[in-house]
């Protein structure tokens, strides 16, 4: 959902946090890709099935953070 909740220790100095993305387009998106191939899963292009557009929008995430409403 886009939020992050941890409950923190109590401390006595200041400590500084840094927060990334553990969701990352990589061969495992391509994976379900290329198994959803054909079908109306997991389109990403907004047409009726997986094909070469799908893979294209896959293509310019590759190795980015995922974006929002990633299906994978």
């Amino acid at each position: 959902s886009g939020e992050l909740t941890y409950i923190l220790p109590d401390f006595s100095k200041d400590i500084a946090v840094k927060v990334t993305s553990s969701c990352i387009v990589d061969m495992e998106d391509l994976i379900a890709l290329a198994s959803s191939w054909l079908s109306t899963g997991a389109n990403l292009a907004g047409d009726e099935t997986v094909n070469l557009l799908d893979f294209n929008v896959l293509a310019g995430y590759w190795l980015t953070d995922c974006p929002t409403d990633w299906p994978f």
